[in-house]
């Protein structure tokens, strides 16, 4: 059997948007990727789409993956497909209006990791008074 591979599927249109696929080529990613992004409101053409192997995810383990879309988005933070993400709930504070990502080994959005630097200044700057 094929090993399986990721490719990012994106739509070239205005409306655009991308999805990372596990899938064994790149013929069925993006049939996967096309079926995923018009369902999310995508109404472009067959030709609109490309599919990029992603080659240098050599550190991902996708042999624990399912073919498919990688739509459970936090999970796909969490294996370093993504990133970053958008419009995902914060595993810290609920909200899903900021950008998440990976800080120091925790998930957080970007209004998470502000409060934790202003946290860690306000520390710092603590205990340089107590010296």
């Amino acid at each position: 059997m094929d090993k399986k591979k990721l490719y990012y599927v994106t739509c070239e249109c205005d409306e655009g948007g991308n999805i990372a696929v596990v899938n064994h080529n790149s013929r069925k990613a993006i049939i996967n990727g096309r079926r995923y992004l018009r369902n999310q409101g995508c109404e472009c053409e067959f030709t609109d789409f490309r599919c990029k192997w992603k080659k240098d995810f050599q550190n991902v383990n996708l042999q624990n993956m399912e073919i498919g879309e990688v739509d459970d988005f936090i999970l796909g933070l969490k294996e370093g497909i993504y990133h970053y993400i958008y419009g995902s709930e914060c595993p810290k504070c609920g909200s899903d209006d900021y950008m998440i990502s990976i800080v120091n080994g925790e998930i957080m959005c970007s209004e998470c990791e502000d409060k934790l630097e202003e946290t860690l200044n306000l520390n710092k700057k603590l205990e340089g008074n107590n010296e």
